[in-house]
């Protein structure tokens, strides 16, 4: 199996939530992970809003963030050039997705023939994907 992994999804590997579970067991099924450029700044964001948000120490902010940079060279990159930007503004002339989504959703269904499922918690993306007839995996209802 090779999935796509949206932030949403993701972020559920470094933290205990609903979902992680479901998360821990596609990665140890897939042969490989793909993610786009934005993932990796989308989930840094995040982990640094729980930071501020005093969710989580100095300490835990920069060993989550070490994790996320090294195991980030494992996964594969869908690179976010100014071929998939335009590819997204395209996009948008017949659908709405926020800015970051559609990057997200366009790294994906653009390369969707490589990928066995996107796996996303975000509704929006979610439905998207499957207004297209795409395959997704919710860890929140795996």
């Amino acid at each position: 199996m090779i999935y796509f992994f949206d932030s949403s999804a993701l972020l559920k590997r470094y933290f205990n939530e609903n979902g992680s579970a479901a998360v821990g067991q596609l990665i140890n099924v897939c042969s490989d992970i793909y993610i786009s450029d934005i993932t990796k700044i989308e989930c840094i964001s995040v982990l640094r809003r729980y930071y501020y948000d005093r969710k989580i120490t100095k300490e835990q902010y920069i060993e989550f963030k070490n994790l996320m940079l090294e195991e980030f060279t494992h996964f594969k990159n869908i690179e976010v050039d100014s071929h998939l930007i335009y590819s997204a503004i395209d996009f948008l002339d017949d659908r709405y997705l926020k800015s970051l989504d559609c990057i997200q959703f366009v790294s994906f269904s653009t390369h969707v023939e490589k990928f066995s499922a996107l796996v996303s918690c975000d509704n929006r993306l979610n439905q998207m994907a499957y207004s297209l007839n795409l395959t997704v995996l919710n860890p929140l209802e795996i």
